[in-house]
């Protein structure tokens, strides 16, 4: 009990020091929390090196650092290494590991799989398995899928009375998206 109050106390720490704009002293202490095996922190270390903050960019450790989470069952670890997978073009591997995190219920990587279905990355193409990933992460608010079915719609692969309204949908879509950037933009809803 007294290890589990430790560590929750010094989550509180390294995201208080966050906050506060003292991104060095959280990303040590948050170094510390991920070497000694705690997968939230090993996430958040690699998104500090992955966007050089509090320390000099580094994506390569970054990748390391959400392998590593994602080894231990993290759903946003799978999901951020999967994305460097992408970068590189190793679609096979990055399906498996987005397929993980989205059966861990993560939105972005349920957005992330239904992309990868329509557009046949790491797999073959399937419209209907896409579109039912898409729906499910749009249902829960992410505006990257509402963008997708927007933009599958326009194409006109969803029918074409979706067609003929796409382009109102679109711009909806469009304008949601940046009032969620203006009121978070480190927002579950646009993490892609």
């Amino acid at each position: 009990m007294a290890k589990v109050n430790r560590l929750e106390h010094e989550l509180e720490e390294a995201a208080k020091s966050y906050n506060e704009g003292n991104f060095k002293f959280a990303y040590d202490k948050y170094l510390e929390l991920a070497e000694q095996g705690n997968g939230e922190s090993q996430v958040f270390v690699g998104w500090m090196l992955d966007k050089g903050i509090g320390i000099n960019r580094n994506t390569e450790l970054a990748k390391y650092w959400f392998k590593r989470a994602a080894d231990l069952g993290s759903a946003q670890g799978a999901f951020y290494y999967s994305l460097h997978l992408i970068q590189h073009e190793n679609y096979e591997e990055a399906f498996n590991w987005i397929t993980k995190a989205a059966s861990k219920g993560d939105v972005p990587s349920i957005f992330r799989l239904g992309h990868m279905y329509v557009h046949g990355r790491g797999t073959k193409t399937d419209l209907k398995k896409g579109l039912y990933y898409l729906k499910i992460a749009a249902k829960q608010g992410n505006i990257y899928a509402k963008r997708e079915l927007a933009v599958l719609d326009m194409q006109g692969r969803r029918g074409l009375l979706r067609k003929i309204f796409s382009p109102f949908k679109f711009l909806y879509i469009l304008f949601l998206g940046l009032t969620t950037v203006i009121r978070d933009r480190y927002s579950d809803d646009i993490r892609r």
